[in-house]
């Protein structure tokens, strides 16, 4: 996929900061790291230092391949590719080959197969999505990768954090009641309020991240939020342009616009294939877990993704594992998850 990316996509959009991250520039230090500077400027400061880390690993990474720019795609696609290895590994048999059909899409393999933080980002989903499907099985293993990958996401894509939250913490503990099914509804219940709660915050936030693509390339849409709270009125909306990219109007205005329509809508309609026949027989804790964590998924993107197609398509690289952890795993009468035991969660089973 690195070459495929490099001499074919490559001539008909930039591809992404590539180029950019092949380059012997050290930028990234660990007083960077400021929970002040997170909570009031977080869309900011989080470019600035996930910046600066992607120019340090760059720089590694470039020293290793001696400057050449295949094998640094190499070296990023192979970090991304370790992760995918190692959510497959610890999907049972039974889904696993759903959830590998998912992870064959063409974009998601392109943008995580070239030197681009969604290579990183995509290991570190993967290996916490890992984490969950052994947890959900009373087989907790939190070791290092689960370290490394917990900091990749904090530093690149920290608002990661409300899904994977959602989806581990929420989950696991409904294990050890008997009305798992309904601490999920009320824990579902209580984050949204909390969300709206802070509706003020949330709305500012949002129009930050939109405002970075005022004026930025030829395919950026008008501005999206116009009036107060549109990042609730008009959420549905927003996460669905956020996820699926291009519109129809819109895949007429490039190649690379027409085929990433066409992917999307070739992506739901995979996604619906495996989700509907089973609807009806999906365990409703599931069910209720299933939507809440695809539901912050694709809330706390949005505002991201929306104001440029071409670029939500490469956002959703970073996310779209869980997503698939979801429909290929979750939403699944044998993805009931056992009930729990804390100890677990951070310590491996003791071999006898």
């Amino acid at each position: 996929m690195t070459l495929v990316a490099e001499h074919f996509v490559s001539l008909f959009t930039l591809l992404g900061d590539n180029a950019k991250w092949k380059k012997a520039i050290f930028a990234f230090s660990f007083d960077m790291i400021s929970i002040d500077a997170l909570v009031t400027a977080p869309f900011a400061y989080t470019r600035l230092i996930s910046n600066a880390l992607m120019r340090s690993i760059s720089a590694v990474v470039y020293h290793i391949a001696f400057g050449n720019p295949f094998i640094i795609d190499f070296v990023f696609q192979s970090i991304a590719f370790y992760g995918i290895y190692k959510l497959l590994s610890a999907t049972e048999v039974h889904a696993r080959s759903r959830l590998a059909v998912l992870m064959l899409f063409p974009s998601f393999n392109i943008w995580s197969s070239i030197a681009s933080k969604e290579s990183l980002i995509v290991f570190g989903v993967c290996i916490i999505g890992a984490y969950f499907l052994r947890l959900s099985r009373g087989e907790g293993r939190f070791g290092f990768l689960e370290i490394l990958a917990i900091f990749i996401i904090f530093i690149m894509k920290n608002q990661y954090f409300a899904p994977i939250g959602f989806l581990i913490g929420v989950g696991v503990l409904s294990t050890y009641l008997r009305q798992r099914t309904l601490f999920v509804a009320i824990a579902g219940t209580v984050s949204i309020w909390l969300l709206w709660l802070n509706r003020d915050r949330v709305d500012e936030l949002a129009l930050q991240a939109a405002k970075h693509w005022i004026g930025f390339g030829h395919t950026t849409r008008e501005m999206f939020f116009v009036n107060q709270y549109d990042v609730f009125w008009k959420a549905p909306e927003g996460m669905w342009l956020a996820f699926s990219g291009p519109t129809i109007s819109e895949s007429t205005k490039g190649v690379l616009h027409a085929f990433s329509f066409v992917e999307s809508t070739l992506l739901v309609a995979t996604i619906i294939y495996f989700v509907l026949p089973r609807l009806l027989r999906i365990p409703v804790h599931n069910l209720f877990l299933g939507f809440m964590a695809v539901f912050w998924v694709l809330f706390v993107n949005f505002p991201v993704g929306v104001m440029n197609p071409g670029s939500a398509v490469r956002y959703r690289t970073g996310f779209i594992a869980l997503i698939f952890i979801v429909v290929a795993v979750l939403l699944s009468r044998d993805g009931y998850m056992r009930n729990g035991n804390l100890s677990r969660l951070f310590f491996r089973k003791r071999v006898e």
